[in-house]
């Protein structure tokens, strides 16, 4: 069986779509996974990361295979990069 990469999960995305299209609440499914309602809108909206086990806990709440996870790739973030003293408001 292969091991699932969590850190390249969009834990977020993948829990507001998946909550969303079975039109739950925080409370359905924290109860259904065993944590706060609270702490499942704190995930939902990046406050907070999740541990493994509440990851494979959703998973496993929302009848997710490894197939259906490609749909929640972690997005990379770009750096912005402030223009250098040499270019910024010389003449």
């Amino acid at each position: 069986m292969k091991t699932l990469d969590y850190q390249n999960l969009n834990v977020s995305t993948l829990l507001k779509n998946e909550r969303e299209k079975r039109f739950l609440t925080f409370e359905d499914v924290g109860a259904g996974v065993g944590v706060s309602a609270s702490y499942i809108f704190r995930i939902e909206k990046g406050m907070v990361t999740p541990s493994q086990k509440v990851v494979s806990q959703l998973i496993k709440y929302f009848g997710l295979e490894t197939k259906d996870l490609s749909k929640y790739p972690q997005e990379t973030v770009k750096r912005e990069t402030s223009p250098s003293k040499e270019t910024s408001g010389g003449i």
